[in-house]
């Protein structure tokens, strides 16, 4: 609940809810919208419609109020399946080291559509497992829309398909191995043949985004793998070790290797592995949650065998209380520092509207999709927006076409910008280039700039062109 205040909208928030926005207007009216699918790594038309009927109800809390349930659910969920797997107390033990997971914390205040996603991806385990019976088929069937709606909320969440579908193998209560499989198959065929009937519907559109941002994704950050995985072991160590140990409970409980103990604990290995694979840290912090969901039932295990030696309570119970106290004081740490990586806006786009209504635009904005989700359709559609990413700008001189940082650099130099928002979110680098340009220019007169305790050096600025001067 603190972290729903402790800032203003993060831009893949802003991006989401704004979009949402437009799809409920594309539906209601009719107005033309961008291609989201073609670029976003989950469906447009499911978490961010849902979202923004939120943001309309509550604002952004209301948002991030969303996800908090989504991740409320995934709790109730987690303790439901390893109930049903083991017992009653695994199950709060599991939700115990869930629950106090920091990044978990966080997507429970994140108005995107991780913790929607995890949700479903939860409840389709939960279905799995409870699958017996005579409700066994329809249950698993369920199981499988379930499935291939969670990873079109979000494509990166079919990683986690195979130890799903890997469940519904070793969860089979009768019958030969050849019929396990068998069973398993049928979960993989029910949410292949949903995701199959989604993408035929969905048109190109859907399979360029799925290729673009999840398939064949280009790697923006290039991060050593050993560094990625040195960053999720501060991350998850202790929540690995002592689901490690579960791992070799198991099987001196059971005498011999236990399948699914392995199969939960490699759950929480997916997301690190592969972009340690891919090189790429983007939303890793995310992702770790996903696979932390199975991860926790073997903690929750290894945790409720060691305060229960001789089946009462034991010394084990103090050394889980601490194992738990130390993760919930680091978890609870990372969510702090995270909360402010990115600029408060919440000054920044009142004078940014005030800008563009003085001078116009085009408008350089480094946090576009704030506002866009912040200040008025109705300023913003007289308005062109400009993002560092694409912008490109000719040489007077020459005519020489100009990319990246110098093009913004000779734009300003030009008084091209009516006005102008800067933050270090791009690099210190860019940050200083620009904001040089613009004092330089003699052009442009600062109109708002509010410190970013992150970037002490480099607070978030608003210039405007000043009037007169021409463009």
């Amino acid at each position: 609940m603190r972290l729903l205040w402790a800032n203003t909208a993060f831009q893949d928030e802003a991006l989401y809810l704004w979009a949402g926005h437009l799809e409920l207007a594309h539906w209601g009216h009719g107005t033309p919208i961008p291609d989201f699918a073609t670029y976003f790594s989950g469906a447009p038309v499911l978490y961010p419609p849902l979202a923004a009927v939120a943001d309309s109800l509550g604002g952004l809390a209301g948002a991030r109020l969303l996800s908090l349930a989504f991740m409320l659910g995934s709790t109730i969920l987690l303790f439901f399946t390893a109930r049903r797997l083991y017992n009653r107390r695994v199950a709060i033990m599991s939700c115990a080291f869930f629950a106090t997971l920091g990044w978990a914390d966080q997507l429970g205040a994140f108005a995107t559509y991780d913790a929607m996603a995890l949700f479903l991806t939860a409840l389709s385990a939960w279905l799995v497992v409870r699958a017996s019976g005579r409700i066994s088929e329809p249950l698993l069937i369920v199981a499988g829309i379930t499935l291939a709606l969670a990873d079109a909320t979000k494509y990166a969440a079919a990683l986690w398909n195979p130890i799903v579908v890997g469940l519904a193998v070793l969860t089979a209560t009768e019958g030969s191995w050849p019929r396990k499989l068998w069973r398993g198959m049928r979960l993989g065929i029910y949410t292949g043949g949903v995701i199959y009937i989604a993408l035929k519907l969905g048109g190109h559109s859907y399979t360029q985004g799925l290729d673009f941002t999840t398939l064949h994704r280009q790697i923006v950050t290039g991060t050593p793998s050993l560094e990625i995985l040195d960053i999720t072991w501060g991350w998850l160590a202790l929540l690995v070790l002592i689901a490690f140990l579960g791992i070799f409970l198991s099987w001196y409980d059971r005498g011999r290797p236990n399948a699914l103990s392995v199969l939960l604990f490699i759950a929480g290995l997916l997301a690190p592995v592969a972009q340690a694979y891919q090189r790429d840290i983007t939303s890793l912090h995310k992702h770790v949650v996903f696979g932390a969901w199975f991860l926790c039932m073997m903690a929750g295990y290894a945790a409720s065998k060691l305060s229960h030696l001789d089946n009462k309570l034991s010394h084990g119970a103090l050394i889980s209380l601490v194992v738990l106290l130390a993760g919930t004081i680091s978890g609870y740490l990372e969510v702090n520092t995270y909360s402010g990586s990115w600029p408060n806006v919440s000054r920044t786009m009142p004078a940014l509207a005030t800008a563009i209504r003085t001078a116009h635009c085009p408008c350089l904005i480094f946090q576009a999709d704030d506002a866009h989700y912040y200040l008025s359709s109705e300023l913003l559609s007289k308005a062109a927006v400009v993002d560092p990413y694409s912008f490109s700008f000719h040489d007077p001189h020459t005519w020489e076409p100009i990319q990246g940082p110098p093009a913004m650099a000779a734009a300003i130099a030009n008084g091209y910008f009516g006005a102008v928002e800067i933050d270090a979110s791009q690099g210190d680098a860019e940050y200083h280039l620009i904001t040089n340009a613009l004092s330089s220019s003699n052009q442009y007169t600062l109109v708002s700039s509010v410190p970013w305790p992150q970037h002490p050096g480099e607070p978030t600025e608003v210039w405007r062109l000043t009037v007169g001067s021409g463009n």
